[in-house]
């Protein structure tokens, strides 16, 4: 187990090298810490936390938020994510919902949270729960976002983190909220959280996932860019606009996080099973 400090908050994970495949997302600093210290929660807020995992996000918006509900696939997740509240004093703003997406959410929200599994992934390739994202990494995106407007408020905000393909300076996920959000017009404030990069520069998924799978990673030619994203998306503005907003603090060369090369460093451990 791995105990972890965020916010003078205390938070039990796995380590990301265990094997289990349902382990609990470990916290990493470029990803849950940085979406933790950047959430916009307001007194009032109706919050849902989809893919809770250890609770980090939803736990943190507990302490501001009216009353919150935890969303995961996995019982592990639920069990830790229900511990770390108790942990945290805020089990009773709480509410653990078990869902396969949103079949089991009723109602609507102010705020949704959202750090999907978004890592792409060979088919049926053995890896984390909690990182495998389908073939292009938009599987759960795309079934979220498809219902998206059922469950978000009249002037709703959707905070999310996201890898993504793209190309000509645009991610996929930027089209996919086009595609999803219309007609409700949105606007998007967002953040490289590493610089945009071309993944052949870096030999990106080779050296995740070997030569074993050229096949069909070369499909991903069509979209040679990746991000690493953090947004804040408006809903029901008077027009679509997207905004960049600029990192404005440095993650500590710490073993999982920095660089892209962490980055890898960190999946190859996440699908070490290849």
């Amino acid at each position: 187990m791995k105990i972890t400090k965020v916010n003078n908050q205390t938070f039990v994970t796995y380590w990301v090298e265990d094997k289990l495949p349902d382990v609990v997302f470990p916290i990493f600093e470029d990803e849950s810490v940085f979406f933790a210290k950047n959430l916009e929660v307001k007194r009032s807020d109706s919050v849902l936390d989809i893919g809770t995992g250890s609770g980090v996000l939803g736990i943190t918006a507990a302490l501001k938020a009216k009353q919150v509900t935890c969303l995961d696939l996995q019982d592990r997740a639920l069990q830790f994510a229900r511990f770390n509240a108790y942990l945290n004093g805020v089990e009773g703003k709480i509410k653990f919902v078990k869902s396969d997406g949103l079949a089991k959410i009723n109602g609507k929200f102010d705020l949704i949270l959202f750090n999907p599994p978004f890592n792409p992934a060979p088919k049926d390739l053995p890896g984390k729960i909690f990182s495998h994202g389908g073939t292009d990494g938009t599987y759960l995106i795309k079934k979220v976002f498809s219902k998206i407007s059922q469950i978000a408020k009249i002037g709703g905000r959707i905070q999310m983190i996201t890898f993504s393909l793209g190309r000509n300076g645009k991610p996929i996920v930027f089209d996919l909220l086009e595609k999803y959000l219309s007609p409700r017009k949105f606007s998007v404030r967002y953040t490289h959280v590493y610089p945009p990069t071309e993944h052949k520069k870096i030999n990106y998924f080779e050296k995740i996932f070997g030569r074993k799978f050229h096949n069909w990673y070369g499909k991903f030619q069509a979209y040679p860019e990746i991000y690493y994203i953090f947004m804040t998306i408006d809903l029901d503005t008077r027009a679509t606009t997207f905004q960049e907003e600029r990192l404005t603090v440095r993650f500590k060369k710490l073993k999982y996080s920095a660089s892209w090369q962490a980055r890898i460093r960190r999946l190859r451990n996440i699908y070490r099973g290849i």
